[in-house]
């Protein structure tokens, strides 16, 4: 990790676009989307509830927990995206470079016929 926690949280409020925040101090950090999402949820959930959540504590904790597996869902989705992309990405990357491999052949045999 390059950015201490505090650094992150304070980075990931700040951010307009939230979602892409996640990446980007991910990309920056060396880490894994996962582990930013922990640091930043972390900050937004209160660990330990304040004396007037007590009696609320067991709809507190079932809301986390439903909270965390939606979260890990959301996660996992990314990431299934992320590989679809990537493998879209590099689909359009070969078609641009077979594009231009028959432009240029197409060059060539025009010139040869000129």
């Amino acid at each position: 990790m390059e950015m201490s926690n505090e650094e992150i949280i304070r980075r990931y409020k700040q951010a307009k676009h939230k979602a892409s925040q996640i990446q980007i101090l991910a990309d920056l950090n060396a880490c894994p989307k996962s582990k930013i999402l922990e640091i930043v949820s972390d900050s937004i959930v209160p660990k330990h509830p304040t004396p007037a959540q007590a009696k609320e504590q067991p709809e507190t904790v079932k809301a986390v927990d439903n909270l965390a597996s939606f979260e890990e869902y959301v996660v996992n989705r990314m990431d299934e995206i992320d590989g679809q992309l990537k493998a879209l990405e590099k689909e359009y990357a070969d078609l641009s470079v077979t594009l231009l491999t028959i432009g240029r052949y197409g060059e060539e045999r025009a010139s040869v016929h000129e």
